[in-house]
């Protein structure tokens, strides 16, 4: 089955998550001088640059808990 980017709506973290495993985006920088549309876009664009990287295998869990 293919990954896939999930809208995770947890107690714990909201936000962009795989489908397949653990993993979840957790930008490291904030954005502060940038228009409201640059910002969605860098985050979008960062978001789909670490997905396409990340590694399911190197996630602490095979499958996902919603």
């Amino acid at each position: 089955m293919d990954r896939k980017l999930v809208w995770t709506n947890r107690e714990t973290f909201q936000g962009w998550a795989c489908s397949q495993c653990a993993w979840e985006f957790r930008p490291s920088d904030l954005i502060v001088d940038e228009l409201t549309n640059d910002k969605k876009h860098h985050y979008d664009q960062h978001c789909e640059d670490e997905f396409r990287r990340h590694l399911c295998s190197d996630c602490p869990s095979a499958t996902r808990a919603n």
